[in-house]
Parts: C-alpha cells; sequence; structure tokens
C-alpha cells in the first residue's frame, strides 16, 4: 500500500480557498482458498473548496472529484479485467444567522456517476449485450442528479433547548424522487442529562 496527500490553503480578508489531493494504490494476492488472482486496487481524490464570510452568513462552494479502479489479473484463465467508477460532486451552500437563536441554511447538490469495465474477455460493454448496453451509453451506465435542500435551526437563549428541521428534494434522471423532510430536537434540563430524538424520512437510491 502506498499513497500520498497534498494540501493547500489560501486566506485574503474574508475569503478562504482550499484545495486537497488524495492518491492511493493498493495490491493484494487472494488467498489459495478464494479464486486465483491478484487485486490492484486505485484511488484519486480531489476536493477544491471557496468559503466567503460576512458578518451574519456563510458561503461556501465546492467541487470534487472522486475515482475508484479495481484491476483483477487471473494468470490461469487469462483474464483481465478493468473496474473503473467516476463521481463529479459540485455543491454550493449559504449558511444565514440574523441572530444567536435562529440559524437558516440552504444548498444545490449537482452529482454525476459513471462507471464502466475494459475485459480482455469480453470488451469495453463487459457481458453486456447489445440491447443492454444501448440504455447505458455504450456500456458505461451514467446517472446525474440535482438536490435542493433547506434547514432551519432553532436555540434557545440558554442553549436547553435546540430544535431542527430539514427538508430534501432531489432529481434523478430528470424524475424526482420521494420528498425527504426530518426534524429533530435535543433538550438539556440539567447540566448531566440531555435528551435527544430525530424523526426523519430515508430514500436509498438502487445502484445504477
Amino acid at each position: 500500500q502506498k499513497g500520498i496527500l497534498g494540501e493547500s490553503y489560501f486566506r485574503w480578508r474574508n475569503n478562504n480557498v482550499a484545495a486537497r489531493v488524495w492518491l492511493q494504490d493498493n495490491f493484494r494476492q487472494n488467498p489459495p482458498t478464494e479464486i486465483n488472482g491478484k487485486i490492484k486496487n486505485g484511488t484519486n481524490r480531489a476536493n477544491i473548496e471557496y468559503q466567503k464570510n460576512g458578518e451574519k452568513w456563510h458561503w461556501l462552494v465546492r467541487s470534487a472529484w472522486l475515482n475508484e479502479h479495481i484491476l483483477f489479473y487471473d494468470p490461469l484463465r487469462e483474464e483481465n479485467t478493468n473496474s473503473i467508477a467516476n463521481v463529479f460532486i459540485g455543491e454550493s451552500e449559504l449558511r444565514f444567522l440574523p441572530s444567536k437563536i435562529h440559524h437558516f441554511n440552504v444548498g444545490l447538490n449537482a452529482t454525476s456517476q459513471q462507471a464502466s469495465v475494459e475485459t480482455d474477455n469480453y470488451g469495453v460493454l463487459g457481458d453486456l449485450n447489445a440491447i443492454e448496453a444501448s440504455k447505458y451509453e455504450s456500456g458505461k451506465p451514467v446517472r446525474n442528479m440535482l438536490a435542493f435542500f433547506v434547514l432551519y435551526k432553532y436555540s434557545s437563549a440558554n442553549q436547553k433547548l435546540v430544535w431542527q428541521a430539514s427538508v430534501r428534494q432531489e432529481l434523478v434522471k430528470n424524475t424526482l424522487i420521494p420528498f425527504v423532510p426530518s426534524t429533530g430536537i435535543e433538550l438539556k434540563p440539567l447540566k448531566w442529562i440531555m435528551l435527544k430524538g430525530n424523526v426523519a424520512r430515508f430514500f436509498r437510491l438502487p445502484t445504477f
């Protein structure tokens, strides 16, 4: 296993910029009890972030690229397969704090996912036939998502009560998925007692 990490930060007045890069490479050989072969797994990640701070507001814009590839080689079957996944993320978020009691948060997130399999046995389409491949853009599935979210948080002056509520609506391949609301409360009647409660609706997207 080997890897490298790089981070850079810039700041001027009320502006902040951060850039990060992670590169990692793993190699392992399967035990004899499993399928013979060697696996080489690599992960690449990059992120850039911009923040601007005001007296009662905070604006954040960030983007990220995630890449993972798994190379499998079996000398007995002469199989050489390379699985690749790419994710691109862009997000903008605005936080508004008119007072210590009220906190508002609104944001927009755009995500694009892509996957492909290259193999000596089947070619770039893997084991997809022509009909299936036409659905996945020449054997490379792509899924684009757009999400809008809003959050409100209330904190009492004595900090003994905190309540927040949020909503999220997401668009996946031009289709609206179920609306996702959530709410939570935190009570601290005594210094040594804290009560928490959360209610939320979840929706998990299937693998594309």
